[in-house]
């Protein structure tokens, strides 16, 4: 073959004219190898495959909605009777806790109405005691208890002295007898003019003729003349068995109880304690009964 440019003859393997050097055909590079020999990736092709096989990938699932759960009738009954139960549980505690709320509050107004009743006596006893020196008739036609020349229980009548009485509708048992739960008993003058009243709290002694059970002895030593009543009472700490209002303006208190002395005896004790209208402390005296004298 001949040159294009310059005409000479070349042959035809020559890529370059060996006489004024320009190209005769075009040359296609041959692929080069990689380090190990291997022909060299194409990053393109690689790129595409990529490609295909991220497409190939499973699309990830849907949220589905939730499966539900079946639930036999018997499942259901035994569920619903669990709350049935439940519920009838709470229901029989609320009734119980209200059942006693109502007992306990029944049962704090049985005790007011038994407290005030029982103060009822030695209220009237007071009220009598600003009679003193005056006509009973006046007080009969004042007051408000209704005085008697006798008791209707025959265990006061054998056992105390007065004239008059008046006493509580409710009674109470003292060895087997029965006695008014209090009375107030008036003495009288010849003119009929009280001299004395005197409040008896037989409820005192219906457990026990002998009175309070107390610790030990009771004793009003530390006390002196002018002190106060009510100090003195708190020391004492019981119902007095009776209070008694006189003329000369004094006031008793009794009392009745009895301890276990050291020698494990039981020792029976009448205190009385006297004080001024003005409610001072004067004076007090300790009894110790035995059986020939009780």
């Amino acid at each position: 073959m001949n040159c294009p440019k310059c005409g000479k003859k070349v042959s035809s393997e020559d890529y370059n004219c060996i006489y004024c050097g320009v190209q005769l055909k075009s040359v296609v590079p041959k692929e080069k190898k990689g380090l190990f020999g291997r022909k060299g990736k194409d990053k393109t092709k690689e790129k595409a495959s990529v490609k295909r096989h991220e497409d190939k990938r499973p699309e990830p699932p849907k949220d589905k909605a939730p499966v539900p759960v079946k639930v036999s009738r018997k499942d259901e009954g035994a569920g619903e009777a669990g709350i049935k139960s439940g519920a009838d549980k709470f229901r029989i505690v609320k009734i119980g806790v209200i059942a006693a709320l109502g007992i306990a509050v029944i049962v704090l107004v049985l005790i007011l109405i038994h407290s005030v009743m029982s103060k009822k006596g030695e209220r009237y006893s007071e009220v009598a005691s600003e009679y003193i020196g005056r006509s009973v008739g006046e007080l009969n036609q004042d007051g408000d208890l209704f005085y008697a020349d006798n008791s209707a229980y025959y265990g006061v009548n054998s056992t105390m002295k007065y004239d008059l009485i008046g006493e509580s509708t409710e009674s109470v048992k003292v060895q087997g007898i029965k006695y008014p739960e209090w009375a107030v008993t008036l003495d009288l003058s010849d003119a009929k003019f009280i001299t004395d009243v005197t409040y008896t709290d037989f409820s005192v002694v219906k457990h026990d003729v002998r009175g309070v059970k107390k610790s030990s002895q009771v004793s009003l030593e530390r006390f002196t003349d002018g002190d106060k009543q009510s100090s003195v009472l708190r020391e004492i700490d019981m119902k007095p068995y009776s209070i008694s209002y006189s003329q000369n303006g004094l006031t008793t208190y009794t009392y009745k109880y009895y301890y276990k002395r050291d020698n494990d005896d039981e020792q029976a004790v009448i205190l009385r304690v006297v004080f001024t209208e003005k409610g001072k402390y004067r004076y007090f005296t300790s009894e110790l009964l035995f059986p020939e004298n009780m």
